[in-house]
């Protein structure tokens, strides 16, 4: 997810992409396999919290909207990563 897929006024988040690893390398896709995978869906009051926490005060108008929310650094996790 990235910190632009969280729509903090409605509390849904948006997914709508993929990674894949490729040659040691992320690919971020913008397509989803199939579009039923392409959803919005609702987040509860505390889980948007929790994630505003995580993004920290750069929520702002100024926040890089392409951040990855769960990772330190902002970018996509390899699978070792994640693991």
């Amino acid at each position: 997810m990235q910190v632009g897929d969280f729509n903090w006024s409605t509390g849904y988040v948006h997914v709508q992409r993929s990674c894949v690893e490729a040659d040691g390398r992320i690919i971020v896709k913008d397509e989803m396999k199939a579009d039923k995978r392409n959803r919005n869906m609702p987040l509860t009051p505390m889980t948007m919290k929790a994630v505003a926490d995580l993004v920290g005060p750069e929520l702002g108008p100024r926040a890089d909207l392409g951040a990855h929310v769960f990772s330190p650094d902002g970018k996509p996790w390899s699978y070792d990563k994640f693991i």
